[in-house]
């Protein structure tokens, strides 16, 4: 048995604008360093990683630094955990899309697992590169471990766990800094925690 705990990034910078950052570069706020700072405590004493893996992007590396600090775990950047790239769509609010692109958002709302923007990838195809990025990790690392992600990805690592369909996944709720965390026993998957927000909340 081993524990793999599953984190959203930090608050990001732009978070007040709503829009879909995807494979965009956005920095934190403080808030979202305040966030960290008190899990990488809450991991050091309650989980202790032996190693941390993260999406390479700024806004998750920046959360598997706070961790790495204090667990002293390595951290290792998978490109494969990146947040969906959401192509003409990204750094956009969804007003902005509707305005810009309205038959896109169109087709986006009715077929949400496979239409694609313009320079984008499907929700399908995130599901298949997160999929092989995960397993990857997971067979060639057997240690406890902290994954650094995306809620776009996250929903896709739970929903594999839950073994729920895509669609359903959808329905998963990742708030900045929330974790999840999973167990593993061989093949088999237990969700112990999802969405816990409670050891920062006072923020």
């Amino acid at each position: 048995m081993r524990t793999i705990v599953l984190l959203r990034h930090p608050q990001v910078a732009n978070y007040a604008d709503r829009v879909y950052n995807g494979s965009y570069d956005v920095g934190i706020t403080a808030k979202g360093a305040r966030q960290f700072l008190k899990i990488g405590r809450f991991l050091a004493e309650n989980y202790k990683p032996d190693i941390i893996y993260s999406s390479d992007l700024i806004r998750a590396k920046a959360g598997a630094y706070f961790i790495s600090r204090f667990t002293k775990a390595p951290v290792v950047f998978e490109k494969g955990l990146r947040e969906r790239n959401m192509g003409v769509f990204e750094s956009k609010s969804w007003k902005q899309i509707v305005d810009l692109y309205p038959s896109e958002a169109k087709e986006y709302l009715n077929n949400p697992l496979n239409f694609k923007p313009k320079g984008a990838e499907s929700l399908i195809e995130q599901r298949q590169r997160v999929e092989k990025a995960f397993f990857s990790i997971l067979s060639t690392d057997k240690r406890n471990l902290a994954v650094v992600a995306h809620g776009g990805t996250n929903r896709i690592i739970l929903s594999i766990v839950k073994g729920i369909s895509l669609e359903k996944a959808l329905e998963i709720h990742q708030d900045y800094g929330c974790i999840n965390i999973i167990e593993q026993d061989k093949e088999k998957f237990f969700l112990i925690e999802e969405n816990n927000t409670n050891i920062y909340e006072s923020f």
